[in-house]
Order: structure tokens, then sequence, then C-alpha cells
């Protein structure tokens, strides 16, 4: 009978162990999910890895790197990748009253690049030809989106900046009879062309997530 006591007992002490845990648990996260199923709690941290991991996923599985980038003379069109690779930086908070999430992403500096055809020309001879490549060394996005699920049961996007396109380096696959000119101008060459393709990589990038979140 004594047993039977100390076992009933602990029994007890476990059951009211766990819901101190899960009380506790649930008071410093996020509540998602509907009506229709049972309620789960997330932290931001998790619904953020959980939205990015869905975002990689998707830009691999549909292939869609790399991103067209047009150009701007004298640069001809390009192609970007690197975004599959977005990974969160720093820890994520809740905004307005706890609807929605803030991150930081950052895309990873040896895949985020921008590849487009070298045809600059010099007193009118071609500076290079070939291919030029503009590595982007710590690119990192600036998103908000809805902690709660819309009608699609999908997460929105409500914020989408590029924060900082970081380092840039240019580097040219042939450079042609003018290499030491540009050599001498790269780091001009990389300053310019990252000036002139920011917007429109910025709002491709954009783009890009806000379709590939579902």
């Amino acid at each position: 009978m004594n047993r039977i006591l100390i076992l009933y007992g602990f029994l007890f002490l476990c059951f009211t162990f766990t819901n101190l845990q899960n009380s506790a648990f649930a008071s410093s996260d996020v509540e998602t999910g509907d009506k229709t199923t049972a309620k789960r709690r997330l932290t931001p941290n998790r619904i953020a890895e959980i939205v990015l991991r869905r975002l990689r996923n998707n830009l691999t599985n549909k292939s869609v790197e790399p991103l067209s980038i047009p150009g701007m003379a004298p640069f001809a069109d390009g192609q970007f990748v690197g975004l599959a690779t977005a990974r969160k930086s720093g820890t994520a908070t809740l905004l307005n009253k706890n609807e929605s999430v803030e991150i930081r992403a950052f895309l990873n500096g040896k895949q985020s690049k921008l590849t487009f055809p070298c045809n600059m020309r010099f007193l009118g001879r071609n500076l290079c030809s070939g291919r030029a490549v503009l590595n982007f060394d710590g690119l990192s996005l600036y998103l908000v989106f809805k902690v709660r699920k819309t009608e699609d049961g999908h997460p929105q996007l409500e914020i989408c900046d590029v924060e900082d396109f970081g380092q840039v380096r240019i580097q040219f696959s042939d450079e042609g009879p003018l290499g030491s000119v540009l050599s001498w101008a790269g780091p001009w060459i990389s300053g310019l062309v990252k000036s002139r393709v920011e917007d429109s990589l910025e709002d491709i990038l954009c783009n890009t997530v806000a379709s590939n979140l579902t």
C-alpha cells in the first residue's frame, strides 16, 4: 500500500512540474495557428527560422536563381545568386503589439554575386571581354512579416529593405589589352556598378522574397 501511495505521489509531482514548465514557456512565446487546429506557441526566433527555411527551400526547389538584374549603361544585364543562402542574423523581435516579427537576414558572402558581360571601353578600346563578377560580402536584408497566418495560411511580408550591401569586390575573367588600367580602376568600378544596380537589385530581391514565402 505504501509503495502505491509513493508511486501516485511521484506521478503527481511529475505532472505538476510539467505544467509549470509549459506555463513558463507559453508566457514568453508567441501564439500562432488557427482555430481549427491545436494552438502552438513559438518564439520569434523560431518563427523567423521557419520562414527563412521555407524561403530557402522554395528558391532551391523552384530553381528561382539566378535572378535577372537589368543593366544600366555601360553595364549589360546581369544575373544574381545568393538569396537562397539567407540566414537569420541576431535576435528576432516582436512589433505592433505582437502582430509582426522583425528580423535581419544575411547572405553568404562567398556565394552572393552578380555576374554580367564585361563590355567596358576606355579611349575607344575594350577594357575587358568575357565576364565580370561583383562579389557582395555582407549583404543583409531587413524583413518584417506578420506573425499570425493570413487567410490563405501563409506568412505575409510587410517590409523588406536591403539594409547593407556590404563590401563589394569586382573580378574579371579577361582583362584584355588594358588590364593594368582595369586593375587600377577596380575599386572605382566596383562602386560605380554597385550604385547603378543597388535600387533594382533591392526591388528584385524583395519581390523574390515576397513571392517565395508560400
